[in-house]
């Protein structure tokens, strides 16, 4: 069953594999069968691409938990049922 790992604030998806193999939550979900997904919340180190914004434009910034609550993270859940071919569920 696919799982979805966020980081929190001014963090990054590296927290989940960085720690421990014996601790690291993102290892022991893997062991325990389930199919990780990492994601990237809007500004931090991975994810800073935008189709018409750079870095160094102050609008790229202009970005709120509403945003990525509506847009960003329904993206991510729909990309990981398109890819694993289940639903919200686990279901095939």
């Amino acid at each position: 069953m696919p799982l979805l790992l966020l980081h929190g604030l001014l963090d990054c998806s590296i927290t989940w594999p960085a720690t421990d193999l014996e601790v690291g939550l993102g290892y022991i979900l893997v062991d325990q069968g389930y199919d990780v997904w990492l994601g990237n919340m809007r500004g931090n180190k991975y994810s800073q691409k935008h189709l018409n914004l750079t870095t160094s434009n102050p609008e790229f910034w202009m970005l709120s938990w509403h945003e990525i609550g509506i847009y960003d993270l329904p993206t991510m859940i729909d990309r990981i049922i398109e890819q694993t071919k289940q639903d919200l569920y686990g279901n095939t």
